[in-house]
C-alpha cells in the first residue's frame, strides 16, 4: 500500500500540537520579565503593542522575517532604546 510513498510531512503548528497557547504563555512570561527589568518599556507599551511592533518589524525587514528570534530581538532592542535604555549589543 505504501510502496510508492517517499515522504510524509506534517504541519506542526496547530495540527500536531496547539502552539498558540504556548506562544501566548511565552509572550506573557517575557512581558512580566520586561516589566521587572525594563519598566520604562512596559509603562509605554502593552504586551499587545509589543506584539504589533514585532509584526511590523518583520514586515519592515523581509530579509529576516523567517527568523522569528532575530525579529523579536530587533523589535525589543528598538523599543528599549526608544524608552531610554542603552544597549551594549
Amino acid at each position: 500500500m505504501f510502496d510508492q510513498v517517499r515522504l510524509i510531512c506534517f504541519d506542526l503548528d496547530d495540527t500536531l500540537w496547539p502552539c498558540h497557547a504556548v506562544i501566548r504563555a511565552a509572550e506573557a512570561e517575557c512581558y512580566e520579565w520586561l516589566d521587572r527589568e525594563a519598566p520604562r518599556l512596559t509603562s509605554r507599551y502593552t504586551a499587545e503593542q509589543l506584539r504589533e511592533h514585532r509584526f511590523a518589524t518583520g514586515r519592515l525587514h523581509p530579509e529576516i522575517a523567517h527568523d522569528l528570534t532575530e525579529v523579536r530581538l530587533r523589535s525589543i532592542a528598538a523599543l528599549l532604546e526608544e524608552a531610554g535604555y542603552r544597549l551594549g549589543l
